[in-house]
């Protein structure tokens, strides 16, 4: 536990952008949530993004995904 703390403190954690298996970028997580703000389609989103059902909806619940300030949103 600590040294994921340090991780985060040092900026060297991998969430987020920094993850190399992450397909999505913090821009198209904030477009992703505004889009889904106004009534988009999961599916089409889905579709898009070619992400999977539990992430966009971990998305518009804002769960889980590293801010530019090194906040995770939860």
């Amino acid at each position: 536990m600590q040294s994921q703390r340090d991780r985060l403190i040092h900026g060297t954690s991998s969430r987020g952008e920094k993850n190399p298996k992450a397909k999505l970028t913090i821009q198209q997580v904030r477009v992703i949530r505004q889009r889904l703000a106004s009534g988009a389609s999961r599916k089409a989103i889905m579709a898009e993004y070619q992400i999977g059902e539990t992430t966009v909806g971990r998305l518009a619940n804002g769960i889980g995904w590293e801010d530019n300030d090194g906040r995770t949103e939860e």
